[in-house]
């Protein structure tokens, strides 16, 4: 079958717009990979929370998981700068140049998911452990 769209609404079109495109050339974007739906034909899913998908095509058809300590906040990323890292672990996968996400060192701690620095515990609190999601007193 021949047409000028895609079915699935995040495949592209290798084509241009007006060109006819048979649908086995439709690839999916990116964020996105080719399964088989449940009537056994192609469509595009979302990677998943933690995966992300930074090129189109099929013969990149697969998710990368984030680096360890790191995950999504949703689904279909379309880059590794959309994996941040976890609560209780500071640091970048691209800020820094450090490449990954460490433990909070013990008397810090980081609640929140997100690429910035463990806090200080506050005063008169601590926390003797590594990857501290809190303190206490």
């Amino acid at each position: 079958m021949r047409t000028n769209r895609c079915p699935d609404p995040h495949a592209i079109n290798p084509k241009s717009a007006d060109a006819d495109v048979s649908l086995d050339d439709c690839t999916c974007d990116v964020g996105y990979v080719n399964v088989t739906d449940v009537n056994d034909k192609a469509a595009c899913a979302a990677c998943a929370r933690g995966y992300f998908k930074d090129s189109v095509g099929k013969q990149f058809d697969e998710c990368t998981a984030c680096p360890v300590n790191s995950n999504t906040t949703d689904t279909a990323a379309v880059s590794i700068t959309d994996c941040i890292c976890i609560i209780g672990y500071e640091g970048s996968i691209v800020r820094k140049n450090t490449g990954r996400c460490k433990r909070c060192p013990r008397g810090t701690y980081k609640e929140l998911l997100g690429s910035f620095d463990c806090e200080d515990c506050p005063d008169g609190q601590f926390k003797d452990a590594l990857a501290a999601v809190s303190c206490s007193a």
